[in-house]
């Protein structure tokens, strides 16, 4: 059958909150049904209800009535609104045709919030895009990639901004095929770091060694470049660096180049880039202009929100050999794939040996590399000595504590430290019954020197990282994560999934190659 719901079907079987209702006019054993069924089935949409002809019929009409243009944006700013309440970072609205998802990601988990019956999805995407963002093209369309930001009528309060994203959504039971997933970034107006550039830090969950490494590049000329994946705070801490230095030197001029800028930031001139460009080429092309013009505005400090384009990391290289101090971000995998990164961007734009430009010290004078991780309520958690006493097969011991992720905790956590550990409870009053009260910073952070820029524009990433680790005594953002496990701040299982990485790579990786009985130590299969 074609995926899309039957004609026949229609008005007698409606999904709603992940239920497949259906009316009793249809027959149990009716091919189309039982074969639609199937497909929802496959779907995840497994639980069904009948009902008699009368009550389908009004609960049809109450799920299925019109809705107008003014409803919808009631609809919108009402989500809005319930995720500005619970602290939520990101709205996710995924419109299948059939039915419509919302998510809200929070303390950087996402979670189910609601359901919208067919054709309330498109509508809400639709009138969201076309009428309460600026920035954005004159029509919505579920075939393209768009952007957009949400115009300040619509906002929440305590929010700073609401950037939107769309991509085109594979949608099996839309009666064409096709759906829209759109992204929703909520920035927010408040932040609880204030005070000095250490002060901030300290707030943010940075150590006590990268406090003073960022108070060392804050005196420094050439680029800091921050990377990591989206949503791991990357601008926040930007943002931090930026409004601090700028405080400690009112007689220097700060600016910042952003597209378009997220947060409002105390003395930081903040340039906004115009463009409604959806080619990326035609971006790049602005973006270089603009900091051109800015170039020429006699500044001491600049912002590059992200180095997303080739023409964009030239120009700012090129910055940094007159002496200006910038810092900027990138998504890398880790502090030292950030010259990987950027000289494969640059190879592919057609520089030749761009690792010349790059590991000049003059130039490249910080890398850093972190993730958000979500930091345990001290009221409901976990602790490690009363899960370790259920079975080893029981369902609940596994759930919290996994073998693999036992295994490879115990080969890094002291032995001294393991009562510290705790896992995520199932929440209380506390927490808003989460589990989890807020996020904290996992982090590398390399000032580099003459030696580490030498062995990376050789290509050699291994003396590289073993002149940071054993020279300039440095911690991946592992090892920052495996100190707070020990201290008994975050759960070891989510905080894997967050890492991209077993807990014990770093031990394993210290080798510098994997042997059969390594790899058997990464999965968790293999002992101390």
């Amino acid at each position: 059958m074609n995926s899309a719901m039957p004609e026949n079907l229609k008005g007698t079987v409606i999904i709603v909150d992940g239920v497949v209702h259906i009316s009793e006019t249809l027959a149990q054993d009716d091919h189309e049904l039982l074969s639609y069924l199937s497909f929802a089935a496959r779907k995840g949409f497994s639980e069904t209800k009948w009902h008699s002809i009368k009550e389908f019929a009004e609960f049809f009409t109450k799920n299925k009535k019109a809705v107008s243009e003014s409803e919808v944006q009631k609809m919108a700013v009402k989500i809005l609104e319930d995720a500005r309440e619970v602290g939520a970072s990101d709205i996710h609205i995924a419109d299948y045709g059939a039915f419509t998802t919302i998510q809200f990601r929070r303390m950087g988990m996402l979670e189910e919030r609601e359901q919208l019956p067919e054709g309330v999805g498109h509508k809400l995407l639709s009138s969201m895009y076309t009428t309460m963002t600026e920035g954005a093209d004159s029509n919505f369309s579920k075939t393209e990639r768009q952007d957009g930001t949400l115009k300040s009528e619509y906002l929440p309060a305590d929010v700073q901004s609401v950037r939107l994203h769309t991509e085109p959504l594979q949608a099996d039971m839309a009666k064409d095929k096709q759906g829209t997933f759109m992204a929703m970034r909520l920035l927010y107006d408040v932040t609880e770091a204030t005070g000095t550039l250490e002060e901030r830090m300290r707030t943010l969950g940075y150590t006590e060694q990268h406090v003073a490494l960022f108070r060392y590049l804050s005196t420094r000329s050439g680029c800091v470049i921050l990377s990591g994946p989206t949503g791991s705070g990357k601008t926040t801490a930007l943002k931090h660096a930026m409004e601090s230095m700028a405080a400690e030197n009112r007689d220097k001029s700060y600016m910042s180049l952003e597209d378009p800028p997220e947060f409002a930031m105390h003395l930081v001139k903040q340039i906004r880039i115009i463009s409604d460009y959806t080619d990326e080429r035609k971006r790049a092309t602005v973006f270089r202009a603009a900091l051109g013009g800015l170039m020429r505005s006699d500044i001491d400090g600049i912002m590059i929100g992200e180095m997303r384009y080739p023409e964009v990391v030239m120009a700012v290289l090129r910055a940094a050999q007159t002496g200006h101090s910038i810092w900027t971000s990138v998504h890398a995998s880790s502090a030292l794939n950030i010259i990987t990164l950027l000289s494969t961007m640059l190879t592919d734009y057609g520089i030749r040996e761009p690792r010349n430009y790059l590991c000049d010290h003059s130039i490249c004078s910080g890398l850093i590399n972190q993730r958000l991780v979500p930091v345990l309520c001290d009221h409901c958690k976990k602790p490690f000595t009363e899960v370790v006493k259920l079975p080893e097969d029981d369902p609940e011991r596994l759930r919290i504590l996994p073998r693999g992720v036992f295994n490879r905790m115990l080969e890094v956590i002291d032995t001294d430290k393991l009562k510290n550990v705790h896992f995520k409870g199932t929440g209380c009053e506390h927490c808003d019954n989460m589990g989890i009260i807020s996020q904290t910073v996992v982090a590398e952070v390399i000032a580099t020197d003459y030696t580490l820029l030498e062995y990376l524009r050789n290509n050699d990433f291994i003396s590289a990282h073993k002149h940071w680790i054993n020279e300039q005594n440095g911690k991946t953002y592992v090892g920052h994560a495996i100190d707070l496990i020990g201290e008994g701040k975050i759960d070891p299982t989510i905080v894997e999934k967050k890492l991209g990485v077993p807990l014990n790579y770093d031990k394993a990786f210290g080798q510098y190659s994997f042997n059969a009985a390594d790899l058997a130590r990464l999965s968790g299969s293999g002992g101390k």
